[in-house]
């Protein structure tokens, strides 16, 4: 294809020159078809009206012909009709049908047929005498108007044309080859080359028309869109930089579920590359188990781009990643809609929590044993708030003091434990304890449920929220009420012995096993010379003599590892040294409590 042709070949001058082609055709067949439609209905009329003219001049004659029987004259006549080029036939018949004088031959198409009555006047009536009937013929016409029809179709056909030319010549020099190279810059303008400029090769006028107003908003167009652009690759820069930069894994979908992106903490926790990932179904890129059940569970991009809704996993989730490797995740999926609120997509944002799920796996285990601990300690556990009244009460404390939780609980420690003694003091000490805020212990004296006095020993710690400010009071108590009994009587016995040691004759020594002195009664002060106090705690050697240090422990430790309680029944003659250094002859025996 030449240039001349690549100039007046395209797809807009293509469709015009057919256009004006068959317009053309439409036109020529139209106008030349009126201009003979004319000229054929003129030359019928001039037809009908010759034969109208012919039968009006001879109607007269004939009528006399026929009234006569001149029937030869009346031949003639009717041959001087055929002189007139379009009556080929004429012909005369009375009333009864019968011919009486015909001339020519009618013609097989075209005809044109006149028929004029016959009467005559007799003394002022009209009588019928026959019908004369002359047939012309139109071929020569249609002939003449088929000759000058195609005459006429290549006049008007050289002019429009010639017309039609010009017109598309110069449509093609203005605008046809203007609007090629826009279309052809149209087709070739790409995002690399968008900030490229159109100009057209066309003559300077001082008037603006429709191409170059159709030239500037294409322009104007290509500029907003080149803008457009720009700022939607640093909008797709940036969005990139967020995602690669974000903590948290991030996969994209579209409506399908597709994947369509992924950041790097994705492909590091689901061990896709996003060259792998994108295309496939998100339920394969993120396949996750319920970690306690084991069970498969749906992915919620799809829950949410099903339901709109945005979806949020329990804490219990377990990813199963490309190589089978388990991660702990925490995650939520929102569709994504555009301006029209249609669902274009979905996004799924999830997080390794590996770590804090066996942290809190280790809280709630804890959690679970401080839980039986507090169940089954045998000490009474029991929380207070900052007024000191019981929001917590176990089954230990239950046992202690007889009321049940619910007896308990919301009861102040006043009006629920204290006895007459110890709710003299109570305030006070709470005072002290709030202001302090630390933990503090007591033996107090208290009463259960039946009245009964209990001493109980008091753990009290404080519980602090996070800004250090106490929220409450745990406690740990225990009924020693018992111990304390065994206490107040052993040392009730004990004041009984003294008593009775004070007022013996002989020396009574009390040691530990390790030979240290623990007591001696007042006997024994006088024998050695020695006061309680200043002697107990000391080996009971320091009573013998040295050389004689070795024999008494044989004689004094081993006989009390051997033999068990009692008293030894063998006596024992020592010498023995006063605090003074005087020695002394001594009888003594060993006995074990």
């Amino acid at each position: 294809m030449n240039s001349m042709q690549q100039r007046l070949v395209g797809t807009l001058a293509s469709r015009l020159g057919w256009s004006v082609f068959f317009a053309s055709v439409a036109i020529i067949a139209v106008s030349a078809g009126s201009y003979q439609y004319i000229g054929l209905q003129s030359d019928l009329r001039w037809i009908e009206t010759k034969v109208h003219e012919i039968g009006d001049s001879h109607i007269s004659s004939v009528s006399d012909r026929v009234w006569v029987a001149d029937y030869k004259s009346l031949t003639i006549d009717l041959k001087g009709m055929l002189e007139v080029g379009s009556v080929k036939y004429a012909q005369v018949i009375d009333e009864k049908g019968k011919m009486l004088a015909q001339v020519g031959t009618p013609p097989e198409q075209g005809i044109f047929e006149y028929k004029r009555p016959i009467t005559y006047q007799l003394e002022g009536k009209e009588i019928a005498l026959g019908t004369l009937t002359i047939v012309a013929t139109t071929a020569a016409v249609y002939e003449k108007f088929l000759i000058t029809a195609i005459d006429s179709v290549l006049i008007f056909s050289i002019q429009i044309f010639l017309v039609v030319g010009l017109v598309l010549w110069l449509f093609n020099r203005n605008v046809t080859q203007h609007l090629r190279a826009i279309s052809i810059f149209a087709e070739r303008i790409e995002l690399s080359n968008i900030d490229q400029t159109l100009t057209l090769d066309r003559r300077k006028k001082n008037t603006v028309d429709e191409l170059d107003i159709f030239l500037a908003s294409l322009t104007g167009m290509q500029h907003q869109l080149n803008e457009s652009v720009s700022a939607l690759k640093a909008s797709e820069e940036r969005l990139s930089l967020t995602l690669d930069c974000i903590g948290d894994a991030v996969i994209a979908t579209d409506e399908k579920g597709l994947v369509v992106r992924m950041n790097p903490v994705a492909e590091q926790l689901t061990g896709w590359l996003s060259s792998e990932g994108i295309g496939r179904r998100i339920s394969e890129i993120v396949p996750i188990i319920d970690a306690i059940t084991g069970r498969t569970i749906d992915n919620p991009i799809e829950k949410a781009l099903e339901t709109g809704e945005i979806v949020s996993l329990s804490n219990s989730t377990t990813l199963i990643a490309k190589h089978g490797r388990q991660v702990q995740i925490a995650d939520s999926a929102a569709p994504i809609r555009d301006h029209q609120n249609e669902i274009i997509g979905g996004i799924l944002v999830f997080h390794d929590v590996t770590d804090e799920y066996r942290v809190r796996e280790h809280l709630r285990e804890t959690q679970k044993r401080l839980i039986l601990h507090v169940e089954q300690t045998p000490l009474g556990v029991i929380e207070w708030d900052n007024n000191l009244t019981v929001t917590d009460w176990n089954p230990a404390a239950e046992k202690i003091f007889g009321y049940s939780k619910e007896e308990a609980v919301g009861k102040h420690y006043k009006d629920l434990l204290a006895s007459p003694v110890d709710a003299e003091g109570i305030e006070g000490r709470w005072d002290v304890f709030v202001d302090g805020s630390v933990a503090n212990t007591y033996l107090l004296e208290n009463l259960d449920k039946s009245g009964k006095y209990l001493h109980c020993e008091w753990y009290s710690t404080p519980l602090l929220d996070e800004d250090g400010e106490m929220i409450g009071v745990a406690s740990l108590v225990l009924d020693v009420t018992e111990r304390i009994d065994t206490q107040q009587a052993l040392v009730q016995h004990r004041a009984e012995q003294e008593m009775l040691l004070s007022y013996m004759l002989d020396a009574v020594i009390s040691t530990d096993s390790s030979g240290a002195i623990e007591s001696l009664n007042a006997s024994a002060e006088i024998m050695f010379g020695h006061r309680e106090e200043d002697i107990v705690g000391k080996e009971l050697r320091i009573l013998l003599p040295e050389e004689t240090w070795a024999e008494y422990e044989e004689l004094i430790k081993q006989p009390v590892r051997k033999r068990g309680r009692g008293t030894l029944a063998k006596i024992y003659e020592v010498m023995a040294i006063k605090k003074n250094g005087q020695r002394f002859p001594m009888r003594f025996s060993i006995g074990v409590p």
